[in-house]
């Protein structure tokens, strides 16, 4: 079977408008540009998992999952010392929202953990998108973490066309490979070696490091999402991405990999 399909031909078009235009953005917008998109990010993403997730009868748990996440990532990227006010009131909202519209107390536990899933899962992992803006050096950081995730998807995607056997996860993502995932995970190492040429604010073996980790949880992200999906029984999360499907289907794995490279950021400003 051929590796090239008409989907892969969307995807190549799609990456090639859109690729150069991230960078910019990456590189010329200030924080407030980039938080902005993150947060547009956020209630899209937000929106595709209350499709997925909730009932035609669960209108107010969507709109509530939309509200509050926003509220949430809002807070994370542009004042963090009311973050502490999110997480009550937010469980007080969603609390009293089940009690006033639930009509039975049969699913109430379902609908609570998918409106708390969708906040922690998207709107508080989208964040640490947006922070990535705030480090110095962060429209840099930026494209180093996205260079990863998109050649991990790349590599990952052609070796587990061409070389694929053993499944990685049959019962998640049938199509996933074990010969996939290494493939990916070297196309992540190749992504820190091109980041050497023009990335001097870390250590080559920072970088690789950093590369691997993030590939890894890419592809767990990638996974996590899979697991969602097939639970719901869709196949994409959305249909906004020519070739790609939606937000989550394009960002899923950057959602696991950004908390990774934030996370080394920050503890190199403590430290």
């Amino acid at each position: 079977m051929s590796i090239f399909s008409n989907n892969l031909a969307k995807r190549v078009a799609v990456a090639i408008v859109a690729g150069p235009l991230v960078i910019l953005l990456a590189l010329w917008s200030n924080p407030i540009g980039w938080k902005s998109l993150t947060i547009l990010l956020t209630i899209l993403g937000l929106w595709e998992f209350g499709s997925m997730t909730f009932k035609p009868d669960e209108v107010a748990d969507r709109y509530l999952l939309i509200i509050i996440g926003t509220i949430l990532t809002t807070v994370m990227l542009f004042n963090l010392k009311y973050l502490f006010l999110i997480f009550p009131w937010a469980t007080i909202l969603i609390l009293t929202t089940l009690v006033i519209t639930s009509k039975t107390t049969d699913g109430a536990g379902i609908r609570l953990g998918k409106i708390f899933l969708g906040v922690f899962y998207i709107a508080l992992l989208f964040s640490f998108v947006g922070l990535l803006k705030v480090f110095p050096h962060g429209g840099k950081w930026i494209i180093f973490t996205l260079t990863v995730v998109w050649f991990s998807d790349t590599g990952a995607y052609f070796a587990g066309k061409s070389l694929g056997k053993h499944k990685l996860s049959p019962f998640v993502s049938p199509n996933k490979t074990w010969e996939g995932s290494i493939g990916g995970i070297i196309a992540s190492i190749g992504a820190a070696g091109l980041a050497t040429i023009y990335f001097k604010e870390a250590s080559v073996p920072v970088l690789i490091g950093l590369a691997i980790f993030a590939g890894i949880m890419g592809q767990i992200g990638d996974l996590a999402e899979s697991l969602i999906k097939r639970s719901c029984g869709v196949k994409d999360s959305g249909t906004l991405i020519p070739g790609h499907g939606g937000v989550l289907d394009r960002f899923d794995a950057l959602l696991f990999a950004a908390p990774i490279v934030c996370g080394y950021l920050y503890s190199r400003m403590i430290l």
